[in-house]
């Protein structure tokens, strides 16, 4: 909300990361979380940027066109290993707001991977890889910590290229606690493939604003019923909240985590993948966090 606010008054804030996104535990709406850190926003009125300036953000969760300073030009639904005529990539020159938009798509799919829990990091993540986990480090690892930008920016297009590598990549990696989650990444991920498909970016703000509010809803709606894991799973995200606020009350003051995780029923990634409305398409379609960087 606050991106789309500072947007619409000609700033861009070009740095979206999981260090600038807080949650504050107030469940006013337009309250429950701050941007934080503006520190390489732009001033879209007149900002002027030349084709040899430094890309400027939080390197694990830039656009691919940020990485290559070249517009992606997706090829549609490509199958996984098949080969594709090269396209010519048309240079850009400047930082877009929906480059920001899909930064937080990045920063969601990360602590989706990447966490266990609220504040608890996935242990297959932070331990010697075995043959079961090997390829949930290789694609956490190509999709925000590639040795290259070149990588980098090649994983994340084959991402949007394809939808099977986005389930195989994205979907399949996504930890037990956060499953509830995917419906919300798969209507992003939609979103913002239509988007660069056609290059169309306006409204975009608000149809994925729209997309995390029906998500709440789904979600806060949820019958308690459905099975004994859900119960038990609904019943400790119930008493971490009620701990949240012991500490809140005996501190004096909020305290700072990461997005808590309501349940949903559990259904397989594909389900939820197929399960999607399928947007428009168009008329002619062409085809653990880094600092702060800066590439050229």
């Amino acid at each position: 909300m606050r991106h789309k606010n500072a947007a619409q008054k000609g700033v861009l804030h070009r740095d979206i990361s999981s260090g600038n996104i807080l949650i504050t535990g107030n469940q006013d709406r337009g309250k429950r979380g701050v941007l934080i850190d503006f520190d390489n926003a732009c001033n879209l009125n007149n900002y002027n940027s030349a084709p040899d300036d430094p890309s400027t953000g939080t390197r694990a969760f830039m656009s691919s066109e940020i990485l290559t300073k070249s517009e992606m030009k997706l090829l549609g639904n490509i199958q996984m290993g098949a080969s594709s005529a090269p396209v010519a990539a048309k240079p850009i020159v400047g930082h877009l707001p929906v480059h920001d938009l899909e930064a937080f798509f990045w920063v969601l799919v990360y602590f989706c991977i990447s966490r266990e829990g609220p504040a608890r990091r996935r242990a297959e993540l932070s331990q010697e890889p075995s043959a079961d986990t090997k390829p949930l480090v290789r694609h956490f690892t190509g999709l925000f910590a590639a040795e290259s930008d070149l990588f980098l920016s090649d994983k994340k297009q084959n991402v949007w290229n394809s939808d099977a590598v986005a389930q195989k990549s994205i979907m399949h990696n996504v930890s037990r606690r956060t499953a509830p989650l995917i419906p919300l990444i798969a209507k992003m991920y939609r979103l913002l493939k239509h988007a660069y498909t056609t290059r169309l970016f306006d409204n975009l703000h608000d149809a994925i604003i729209e997309a995390f509010d029906e998500a709440e809803v789904e979600l806060s709606n949820l019958p308690a019923d459905e099975d004994p894991i859900l119960l038990k799973h609904i019943a400790s995200l119930r008493e971490a909240e009620e701990e949240r606020r012991r500490r809140k009350d005996m501190s004096g003051q909020g305290d700072i985590q990461s997005p808590s995780n309501k349940a949903m029923p559990t259904a397989s990634a594909s389900t939820f993948w197929t399960a999607l409305p399928q947007l428009p398409q168009p008329h002619d379609s062409p085809s653990r966090p880094s600092k702060r960087v800066k590439t050229g």
